[in-house]
């Protein structure tokens, strides 16, 4: 089962003072947590009593009062580690109540009991201390003022977490202690939201965060988030760079970081963004993933394909349509967060049937280029004949979408299907065009290179002539795997049985539109 935690901008970190006999598991235990924190991204240290013993308290004896001031000084180094933002795992045998207490004090403290009996650890005596703690007075070897045995060990009345580490797996100790910490990190969270208003993002908690997933959970609503590390948006589709990233240390865990939609919407004020250039709208195999892939080239051009996120919102029925704007201003702008230093421009292609969500997104980004990309239905068609989209199977996806009821499903048949669910695009193209002014429309057949040619000067980008040069080498190679030299669309010859009149007819319908105006725009 996975386990859900909130991430936060502002989390204190803590301090855990363990307290145990020798041998109950204390600094085996603080290694292995120290090492699942560092793979989830914090800063996490462990302050051994025994390494200190030979440096920082080397001159400290056993009496009483010289473990009051080991404990004090090995307090003192964890204080300042937690005020640098590091989580601290303080391994000592610590054993007596009022210090702790004392130290229990401070908020970030937290009190971990590791409960052994005593006989187990004799037993057990790993390293001989208890068989030599045993030995009989006079013997020369004896250790003598051993806790537990010939010296006081005062047991935690209110520990904040116990661990029988003699009746536990040290598997299962591990994984308490560390939903312990990670849920003691989330109470100590606050939303300063203002401190890193003005920091560059390489100092930001959220670098390298996307929110992924939608998730109702007791009845409300959160973001999952993924961590992307030094991973570009370099894949054909953003799903299969997510999916790369679920195999990172950090993503893999049973634990998942979410946050509320009023999280994502502050936080996205606070990271720095590249400037959006453009929709990139498609009615599919038309030329967008090469377009994008192209682009891609490019170390400036941040290029998300189709982002699993900005579908989820566009058609969630969870939030009403101001809040529904505001994500989606919000998810752009973190998954075009400046990452690495050389980029400038954000281009978002959209899912082929977002072509209906015209007017909400531009009620968002009014001065946004939309570009629509279209191309023959037939040969749209007979490409989706040999490998068929989503979109194009019907109730893979709602069939609403496309104003497209069961009844009519029904009647038109699975074959007739894709063409009506491209007339349902191309009749959206055609009105949209129409009454846009910064709308932009191509035809696959025009050639992939015009194409870009003219879309980089919409977007107003500087580019070096290498950077370009590049472009028009990746459009010629094929557009899902640049390794192979893309040479040319195959078809099946035979004719489709498909009843391809109307779409035909509102193809030719977009083209006399576009022809008709592209005078006067250009």
């Amino acid at each position: 089962m996975l386990i859900y935690i909130s991430l936060f901008i502002n989390v204190e970190m803590i301090l855990i003072q363990f307290t145990g006999l020798s041998g109950s598991g204390k600094t085996t235990l603080a290694k292995n947590v120290a090492h699942l924190l560092s793979a989830r991204g914090y800063k996490a240290e462990v302050v051994d009593g025994d390494s200190y013993r030979n440096t920082l308290c080397k001159a400290l004896g056993f009496s009483k009062a010289d473990r009051y001031q080991n404990i004090r000084r090995l307090f003192d180094v964890g204080h300042d580690l937690v005020q640098s933002n590091v989580i601290v795992l303080m391994s000592a045998i610590n054993p007596y109540e009022d210090l702790r207490n004392e130290l229990g004090q401070y908020k970030f403290v937290k009190t971990v009991f590791l409960d052994c009996a005593i006989n187990n650890l004799i037993k057990r005596d790993p390293k001989g201390l208890y068989k030599k703690a045993l030995l009989p007075d006079e013997d020369s070897n004896k250790i003598k003022n051993f806790t537990g045995i010939s010296d006081a060990y005062e047991i935690p009345v209110t520990p904040d977490l116990t661990l029988k580490t003699d009746l536990e797996s040290e598997s299962v100790s591990t994984e308490k202690l560390y939903s312990f910490i990670v849920s003691s990190l989330a109470d100590t969270a606050t939303f300063q939201t203002n401190n890193f208003s003005n920091m560059e993002n390489i100092n930001h908690p959220l670098l390298h965060w996307i929110p992924n997933k939608l998730i109702e959970k007791d009845g409300k609503v959160y973001f999952e988030w993924i961590y992307l590390g030094e991973k570009r948006y370099l894949d054909p589709f953003f799903e299969e760079t997510l999916i790369k990233c679920q195999s990172h240390s950090v993503n893999s865990k049973r634990f998942k970081v979410i946050s509320t939609a009023e999280n994502l919407i502050d936080w996205a004020g606070q990271l720095a963004s590249v400037e959006l250039k453009a929709f990139i709208f498609h009615v599919s195999r038309c030329g967008s993933t090469m377009l994008a892939q192209s682009l891609a080239v490019s170390p400036q051009n941040i290029v998300v394909a189709e982002a699993p996120i900005i579908d989820l919102i566009l058609r969630s029925e969870l939030f009403d349509l101001s809040k529904k704007r505001d994500l989606i201003r919000a998810v752009i702008k973190i998954l075009g967060q400046k990452r690495f230093s050389d980029e400038k421009n954000l281009i978002i292609k959209l899912d082929s049937w977002h072509i209906f969500r015209t007017s909400e997104l531009r009620s968002i980004f009014p001065n946004l280029p939309f570009v629509l990309l279209y191309r023959n239905p037939v040969e749209v068609l007979k490409s989706h004949s040999k490998l068929r989209g989503m979109h194009m199977v019907p109730n893979l996806l709602p069939s609403e979408i496309f104003g497209i009821n069961n009844k009519q499903i029904e009647e038109i048949g699975f074959h007739q299907y894709g063409a009506v669910v491209l007339e349902e695009y191309f009749k959206a193209y055609s009105d949209f065009y129409e009454k846009d002014t910064n709308v932009w429309a191509y035809n696959y057949n025009e050639g992939m290179k015009s194409i870009l040619e003219r879309f980089l000067t919409i977007i107003n980008a500087d580019y070096y002539i290498e950077e370009v040069d590049q472009m028009y080498e990746r459009l010629k190679k094929h557009s899902k795997n640049e390794k192979n030299v893309f040479a040319g669309d195959v078809y099946i010859t035979e004719d489709l049985p498909i009843n391809v009149e109307k779409v035909n007819y509102l193809y030719k319908t977009l083209e006399e539109k576009i022809t008709g105006q592209l005078a006067g725009r250009n």
